[in-house]
């Protein structure tokens, strides 16, 4: 069974696995991914689900007093393997759009769905980066806030690495 819930790491819903390869998942030209094929063939040889998983988190503690040259400083890309990283010297605050780019080793990830939820609500507010790995959220609220994506890819011939990335922050 695969699973799935607004609050990582609980499962709110599960889905059988013959639903990955029904379900026609599409890139963002709208062709079959890769993904699929592999895991249909992998099922067809009877072989099972193997999973590298790595995390990556990034935290920013800043507020609307912050000085813009701080906030260019602690929202340097890292160069890690997967991060989402806040775009530009802006305090993040309630109410205003922010861009946030995500990059896997300083290249951009285009395409990737990424969901932004508060310690407020269990609902998500979904998104996908663009062509330059860029996504625009407006936190609704003042409060703790965390971007999330996984980056699923083949790893070896039979197995797959996955690659998690979180971003914490308040916005006042």
């Amino acid at each position: 069974m695969l699973g799935t819930g607004t609050q990582y790491p609980i499962a709110d819903s599960f889905s059988p696995p013959s639903s990955v390869s029904s379900s026609g998942c599409l890139d963002g030209a709208g062709r079959t991914t890769r993904l699929l094929a592999r895991w249909a063939a992998l099922r067809e040889q009877g072989l099972p689900w193997q999973e590298r998983y790595r995390k990556f988190a990034r935290i920013e503690t800043s507020d609307r007093f912050t000085l813009a040259p701080a906030l260019r400083a602690i929202r340097k890309p890292a160069g890690q393997p997967l991060e989402i990283v806040v775009s530009g010297d802006a305090p993040l605050l309630a109410g205003n759009a922010t861009e946030f780019q995500v990059l896997a080793n300083g290249v951009p990830v285009p395409m990737l769905a990424v969901e932004l939820h508060s310690e407020r609500s269990p609902l998500g507010i979904w998104s996908q980066s663009d062509a330059e790995g860029r996504l625009r959220f407006m936190p609704p609220f003042g409060v703790a806030w965390l971007l999330h994506a996984t980056l699923l890819e083949p790893d070896g011939p039979a197995g797959w690495q996955s690659r998690f990335v979180t971003l914490a922050f308040d916005a006042s």
